[in-house]
């Protein structure tokens, strides 16, 4: 976790641990190759967060650009692998469809996300 890379402490996993009152949830996201760091006990739930599909990524890109077309959506969602974050990244830097698309390059950015 970025705690550790800076040599500090983290306090997530003593958080996953904690006896929380009835009806409270402790929520925390993590990468895939990162959730060892977690220390997770046999109690916590895992939940994998799935890529959204081509029709999500197109109401996704349509968000930001209203006149995406259904072939930008496809594009747009084979280039990022249907990763959420790496769509709102795209999309955050780039002014228009054509510039984030090109910037996304020729093949997908496959990112697994679990918590």
């Amino acid at each position: 976790m970025a705690a550790s890379e800076r040599s500090d402490s983290c306090f997530a996993h003593q958080l996953l641990r904690e006896n929380v009152p009835e009806g409270c949830r402790i929520v925390t996201l993590c990468r895939t190759e990162r959730i060892e760091l977690l220390m997770p006990s046999s109690k916590v739930r895992q939940l994998e967060l799935l890529p959204f599909s081509e029709a999500e990524t197109l109401v996704h890109l349509q968000e930001f650009f209203a006149d995406a077309t259904i072939e930008d959506g496809t594009e747009f969602w084979r280039s990022t692998g249907g990763n959420s974050r790496v769509q709102a990244n795209a999309m955050s830097k780039s002014n228009t469809i054509s510039d984030m698309l090109a910037s996304l390059g020729p093949s997908s950015t496959p990112i697994v996300v679990r918590f």
